[in-house]
């Protein structure tokens, strides 16, 4: 299997890590250091953490899988991941990343476009 790691930080377009991402088909996962990991899975009541993949990554931290997928373009659906703006339209048409969805989802955000108004009109005054 064709493996690459490539950081969120390293997600710009002219990027060596990133431009070696295959452009057609694959599998891809997110990783997350094990006190996010342990902080997002929190309200879930019943889930065996023993069961999550954990590998250390970077530095010797553990990291654990939480979110992996499915694409037809494997650049294209990691950078719509890490890149895509969370503005009213997308939320309105529902073009949030499933990613960006449950991520949200586990801390109890609001998505809405009521809650994106509300913070533009905070950041004006």
């Amino acid at each position: 299997m064709n493996y690459h790691r490539v950081l969120v930080k390293d997600l710009k377009e002219q990027d060596p890590k990133f431009l070696s991402v295959a452009k057609g088909p694959g599998v891809y996962r997110w990783w997350f250091p094990r006190d996010l990991a342990e902080k997002l899975l929190m309200p879930l009541a019943g889930v065996d953490i023993k069961r999550i993949r954990k590998e250390e990554i970077i530095d010797g931290e553990e990291y654990w899988c939480l979110y992996f997928g499915i694409a037809k373009d494997l650049r294209q659906r990691i950078r719509w991941h890490a890149c895509q703006k969370h503005s009213p339209s997308a939320v309105k048409h529902g073009f949030l990343s499933t990613l960006r969805q449950s991520i949200s989802a586990l801390l109890g955000l609001d998505l809405g476009i009521g809650a994106l108004q509300r913070l533009r009109r905070r950041r004006k005054l």
